[in-house]
């Protein structure tokens, strides 16, 4: 294969790697497939491949059949009704995880979509009885896999380094007050940390880093245009009673008085654009946008998966010109003709930010642009998506960047909200 020279080097960091566990960050759209496919062939032995969904894991495989005949791969997946294991095998996690006896013998291991590798977290355990204090590790599905066939060497490959991060933080009611008596303490998610600095991170690294823009410098994305129509900002919108992400219905009710123009501006982007992926937040809203948007279809967790794959073939045809989606088609959708986006969906997640966007950056032919339009306030709040960036010295993580700025104690959600209600006060 003939691989960009950011995929050789990539590559080249996995060879030469240390000891440990360690990320390889590549946009969307820049051929993780490839690297994993060529890193794996090259490192010459058993090699496990971990994704989460069917459609990645099919595309990883079509990569990997370029190195090596068909013989030798193995698929172990419910999804794909198959389950053999040979010396290249593709597995999706929720397969594989109750039975790690049968994966003992694979030293070597990788993670596509890698930040969905949840940490192990310490939980404290209190005995009523003696009134002592001890801690017990809780492992997530990967990492407890891992552990049980006996701690293979892991690269993971990702877009998005980072997971919002729950603990207390002081909230100012009044801009940037300091008194003392208007100030609270609750917990949110609210921070953001890399994967390599959160609390007993899995993945000791970032071993390589390509920014989005390079890619699109490069010519090998698409760069954005973006539409700002967002009535409310972020710190309007109320958050749900676990403070984890916004109260989707209680922002639903907000944004219904607009609906006729948000139906006219998704008719008019869709006239201009091949075709418009349209991030809802529930199934009622996308189901009644549906009825009056012509040629428009929806998909979503309830969607059967024969009527999902059939709507999403169409979709890449140019058959249905309109998608409505609640809660898919994020993570390993590969549609390079995509050239609109709308979202509905506000979301405190940079990682969901990303992959939603992600989306439409790929190149295709006679596509020049992508029109990214946003009713949510996201934009507002984590600027564009190609500026979102990890910097790091030495090879350490230590930075992230946004919006013109550096964060470097990984605050950058709050501190925007902050800064919003500041320049509105």
């Amino acid at each position: 294969m003939i691989l960009r020279d950011y995929q050789k080097c990539a590559v080249d960091a996995i060879l030469s790697s240390r000891e440990g566990n360690h990320l390889v960050v590549l946009p969307t759209g820049s051929g993780k497939s490839l690297v994993i496919s060529e890193s794996a062939y090259r490192l010459g032995t058993k090699a496990l491949i971990l994704q989460p969904t069917k459609e990645i894991l099919e595309q990883n495989v079509a990569k990997m059949l370029q190195y090596v005949p068909r013989e030798k791969i193995g698929i172990y997946s419910a999804s794909m009704d198959e389950k053999t294991i040979r010396n290249y095998t593709f597995a999706t996690i929720q397969s594989i995880y109750k039975v790690p006896e049968l994966f003992k013998d694979f030293g070597l291991v990788f993670v596509d979509e890698a930040h969905g590798v949840a940490p192990a977290k310490k939980k404290r355990i209190e005995n009523l009885e003696t009134k002592k204090t001890h801690f017990e590790i809780h492992h997530g599905m990967y990492t407890q896999f891992f552990k049980d066939i006996g701690n293979p060497k892991v690269f993971g490959t990702t877009a998005t380094p980072y997971r919002l991060y729950s603990r207390s933080v002081p909230y100012f009611h009044h801009g940037h007050e300091r008194n003392k008596s208007k100030q609270k303490m609750f917990t949110a998610i609210t921070e953001i940390r890399l994967l390599t600095s959160l609390p007993q991170p899995f993945f000791r690294d970032i071993i390589y880093n390509l920014p989005m823009q390079g890619l699109i410098d490069q010519g090998y994305l698409i760069k954005p245009t973006y539409f700002d129509n967002s009535k409310f900002q972020h710190y309007e919108i109320p958050v749900n009673k676990s403070k984890s992400d916004f109260d989707l219905d209680a922002y639903e009710e907000m944004i219904t008085p607009d609906e006729d123009r948000t139906l006219d501006t998704i008719v008019r982007l869709s006239a201009v654009s091949h075709s418009v992926l349209v991030f809802c937040t529930s199934v009622e809203t996308a189901t009644r946008y549906a009825t009056v948007v012509k040629g428009s279809a929806v998909v979503s967790a309830d969607t059967k998966s024969e009527e999902r794959e059939h709507i999403i073939s169409e979709f890449k045809e140019g058959k249905i010109k309109v998608v409505f989606n609640v809660s898919c088609l994020t993570t390993g959708f590969d549609h390079p003709a995509l050239d609109g986006i709308v979202l509905l969906r506000p979301t405190r997640s940079i990682s969901l930010w990303v992959q939603m966007l992600g989306r439409g950056l790929r190149t295709s032919p006679g596509k020049t642009t992508c029109r990214i339009v946003d009713f949510s306030g996201t934009y507002q709040t984590l600027g564009p998506v190609e500026e979102i960036n990890v910097f790091g010295r030495d090879g350490w993580p230590v930075d992230i960047h946004a919006r013109g700025k550096t964060w470097d104690k990984k605050e950058l959600y709050r501190m925007n909200i902050e800064i919003q209600k500041h320049e509105n006060n």
